[in-house]
């Protein structure tokens, strides 16, 4: 367990670091301006909102879902470190950070920084995208064993 813990807490700051980075540089570079790169546009936004955008202006209720998510996750984590592959323990570090993250942006800015445009889906932020590469990968591993049980 122990070596685990120290890759997946190496693992969870250094995503953390790439995280904040990323937001500084987008505070500091794009508040009066967007960089247009091709394919995506880098544009600041201040989403005081959830997933999508929702709820707008409720930040409070945001930091209370926020940090409930993040404790079972941790709690989950933890009680399951010992059975986890290392692709699973990954999924669950990414979230963790990603909802870390947010939770800071919320809590010291009252908004999250988001600055990724496809514009064609709503601007996010590298937090959103080690959530969403969490859940894709237990949704990948569900499936995966699912199918290992039929056969």
């Amino acid at each position: 367990m122990r070596k685990n813990l120290v890759f997946d807490i190496f693992f969870f700051f250094s995503l953390f670091f790439l995280d904040r980075l990323t937001k500084y540089l987008s505070l500091k570079f794009l508040e009066q301006r967007t960089k247009d790169l091709g394919v995506f546009t880098l544009r600041l936004v201040r989403n005081t909102g959830g997933v999508f955008g929702i709820g707008k202006g409720l930040s409070f209720l945001w930091i209370i879902i926020s940090i409930i998510i993040f404790f079972v996750f941790l709690y989950w984590y933890f009680r399951e470190i010992n059975f986890l592959s290392k692709v699973h323990r990954l999924g669950y570090i990414f979230i963790l950070e990603g909802a870390f993250s947010n939770i800071l942006d919320r809590f010291f800015y009252g908004y999250v920084i988001d600055f990724i445009d496809f514009k064609v889906w709503p601007v996010f932020n590298l937090s959103d995208t080690f959530i969403t590469l969490g859940i894709l990968i237990f949704i990948f591993r569900f499936w995966s064993e699912r199918g290992n049980k039929n056969r």
